[in-house]
């Protein structure tokens, strides 16, 4: 009876024990972020350096550090979830040749043969890469090299390569140790066989990442839609200042990439009578509807009691008997479920709604209905209208290089869009937005002003939803107070001298 009771308060100790890494590890970053950001805000952080060359490097690593984690949490918990599955399977069957091979040294040679012969691969693949900074730099029209193993994420590729690499290194190492230094038999056995399997799993992991990137590049290479996959990831650029320059002898390649963005659009929702609001997720929690807080408290849970399973059974010497696992479960889940409950009730929960949501993206209203929405990649926020703000920027983007060519081009390329505006492809805020940002390029003219004023009319929108909407869009995409700005080219529209009621309008 007294062992069973120390048993279970061993049990205990485990449980808090392999629950602390994971919580540390965020609340690390949390205090850290905090530290280096301005006034100790975290959003504001984010909402001043997008982007930025001057932007501090700590932070600058952080921030992909935190990201990287956030968009391959599956691959990690898959990698250490199926390494100690087998671990555990191993120690149920306890078959007496699969565990005198797996503590022997013909394992050990096999992880050694294993990372030996993965190198020459590793690098060779690596070293393709080279292939898109060799391009012909004015072939794609919108997109740099870098611009294009940014999109398609060629370098995070390389770094989950090595770094599974790497933890395959790691593992055989201390496999070695547990093999040639500990003495003692059980020690060593504990050590040797679960790093075996994490050897075994990583160096599997490596292949399939190889095969990933080989895949892009291939593809990249022979592909006939690889510039429409490109285009379809220009919003990563929207807060880019420095706007690519066009090259004018480029326009039917500009042509072509506008149509490809427009025929997407157009399948995408309109947005009419609902309004758009920029907002700092991580100050507008509290005012989050039932349904996004519950969506990031079980994600934060769901991984923290992932990671908390697999190393609290790793740990126990008691992983044979059932009653003790059940004991073990139940007060996993109510031990996780504590902590994520004080977390979100204090500030702490920033860093856990920043790297599943992002800091700063979209309240949408609409029909006494709210809808949470971001361009980055999330499960978490409205995939509809997600997908509607990637496409806007998508054109946007761009709209902004075109820009840069010359006044006769971008004109051109407004009554393009304008174009697809009367034919119901796209709704009055990506109209507005470009013939925003034409006239702050170019100047305010007058019968631009005017169309857009006869189109606003004929379709009864309301001039305070457009200034609302229109302001929430270019503060994001300029990250600066746009308040000002907008109601002064609203003002314009709305009073420009002569109303035009056109159902049709010439492109040329």
């Amino acid at each position: 009876m007294n062992n069973s009771i120390c048993n279970y308060l061993s049990d205990f100790g485990y449980v808090i024990l392999t629950s602390l890494p994971y919580y540390s590890f965020f609340i690390i970053m949390y205090f850290v972020l905090k530290m280096l950001s301005p006034n100790g805000n975290i959003d504001e952080r984010f909402y001043n350096t997008v982007n930025s060359e001057k932007e501090n490097k700590i932070l600058k690593i952080l921030e992909y550090f935190l990201n990287y984690i956030c968009r391959n949490a599956i691959v990690f918990c898959f990698v250490i979830i199926f390494s100690f599955a087998m671990f555990i399977l191993f120690n149920v069957f306890n078959d007496s040749i699969a565990n005198e091979y797996i503590l022997s040294a013909e394992a050990l040679r096999l992880q050694k043969y294993i990372i030996e012969n993965l190198l020459p691969i590793v690098l060779a693949v690596i070293g393709s890469v080279a292939v898109f900074y060799s391009l012909n730099k004015h072939y794609y029209v919108f997109l740099s090299p870098k611009d294009i193993v940014q999109s398609l994420k060629v370098k995070e590729d390389i770094i989950s390569v090595l770094i599974f690499y790497f933890l395959c290194i790691l593992s055989t190492s201390i496999y070695y140790l547990g093999y040639y230094i500990v003495d003692n038999t059980e020690i060593s056995e504990l050590i040797k066989a679960p790093f075996f399997f994490v050897s075994i799993v990583s160096a599997t992991t490596v292949l399939i990442w190889l095969l990933r990137l080989f895949y892009s590049i291939i593809t990249f290479i022979f592909s006939n839609k690889t510039e429409d996959k490109l285009l379809d990831l220009l919003h990563y650029n929207i807060h880019d200042e420095s706007s690519k320059k066009i090259n004018i002898s480029n326009k039917l390649d500009i042509q072509m990439g506008l149509e490809y963005l427009l025929s997407k659009h157009k399948n995408q929702l309109k947005i009419c009578d609902a309004k758009i609001c920029f907002i700092s997720f991580l100050k507008e929690y509290n005012s989050f509807t039932k349904n996004i807080k519950q969506k990031n408290f079980r994600k934060t849970f769901f991984y923290a009691i992932i990671f908390n399973l697999f190393l609290e059974f790793y740990l126990s010497k008691n992983i044979e008997d059932v009653r003790f696992n059940l004991f073990s479960i139940v007060l996993i889940i109510i031990l996780n479920i504590s902590a994520c409950v004080i977390i979100y009730k204090t500030k702490l929960r920033d860093i856990f709604i920043h790297t599943q949501m992002w800091s700063w993206g979209f309240l949408v209203k609409k029909d006494d209905e709210k809808y949470y929405s971001s361009t980055t990649k999330n499960n978490i926020t409205n995939k509809n209208y997600d997908e509607y703000f990637k496409s806007l920027y998508n054109i946007v983007c761009l709209y902004k290089n075109v820009l840069s060519s010359d006044r006769k081009c971008s004109k051109y390329f407004l009554n393009e869009i304008i174009k697809h505006t009367y034919s119901n492809d796209c709704d009055y805020i990506l109209y507005t937005i470009c013939l925003f940002l034409y006239s702050r390029k170019y100047g305010k003219e007058k019968a631009q002003l005017q169309q857009l004023k006869g189109f606003i009319l004929n379709n009864g929108i309301e001039w305070d939803l457009i200034e609302t909407n229109i302001t929430a869009l270019i503060h994001d995409i300029y990250r600066y107070d746009s308040n000002e700005d907008v109601k002064n080219f609203i003002y314009s529209v709305k009073n420009s001298d002569k109303i035009i009621m056109i159902k049709n309008i010439r492109t040329k």
